[in-house]
């Protein structure tokens, strides 16, 4: 099943996730980035802000971005099409991150965890099906909006990478799929949420 991406919740403003917010809010994506406290959110929507291009880049990205504390986004979380984490490498913090967002998703929401290096099944153990087969990993490189590489690697179904595959991430962005190590294989070209770099 292919699901178009309209909202994206991004859980994580730092380096990657405001990167990652800017290059979807750039798309045309409506964009929550959700931090710890009020400081913390101001800071990732002026990280996302200074990402843009240029001026007409910068409105545009504005206009779909929101950004809110973790503790007020639960209805952002709630009607996400793509649940992105971007947090600490960590990987309890991940797994607790994770219980709040499988208790507030829509079930047909792609959950992804953005790491270079913790498997994605010490991540996922323990949680539920429904989680387990729409969670992937996203493994974007850094800068976002310079390096045009994302890597997936699929959860314990195919469907959530199929969903992301054909016109969830980026046009002109190269993707390589690994399977339970990271292999840097480019086969193919993602259509259209996170735009071209």
């Amino acid at each position: 099943m292919t699901i178009t991406i309209r909202s994206i919740a991004i859980i994580g403003g730092g380096t990657m996730g405001s990167g990652i917010a800017a290059a979807a809010a750039a798309a045309g994506r409506s964009v929550t980035i959700l931090e710890f406290d009020e400081a913390a959110a101001a800071k990732a929507r002026d990280r996302t802000l200074a990402a843009a291009k240029d001026e007409a880049e910068r409105a545009v990205i504005a206009a779909n971005l929101t950004s809110l504390t973790l503790e007020a986004g639960d209805e952002a979380i709630r009607s996400a099409d793509w649940v992105c984490e971007a947090i600490i490498e960590d990987l309890e913090a991940k797994r607790s991150l994770l219980r709040r967002i499988e208790s507030l998703r829509k079930s047909d929401s792609v959950v992804s965890t953005n790491t270079s290096g913790i498997p994605l099944a010490a991540i996922s153990e323990g949680f539920g099906q429904d989680l387990r087969s729409n969670l992937v990993v996203t493994h974007f490189f850094n800068p976002v909006r310079v390096m045009r590489l994302l890597e997936i690697v699929p959860g314990s179904g195919d469907q959530s990478l199929g969903r992301l595959l054909p016109r969830g991430l980026g046009q002109g962005r190269g993707s390589c799929q690994g399977h339970r190590q990271f292999h840097r294989q480019p086969h193919r070209l993602l259509l259209d949420v996170v735009g071209s770099a």
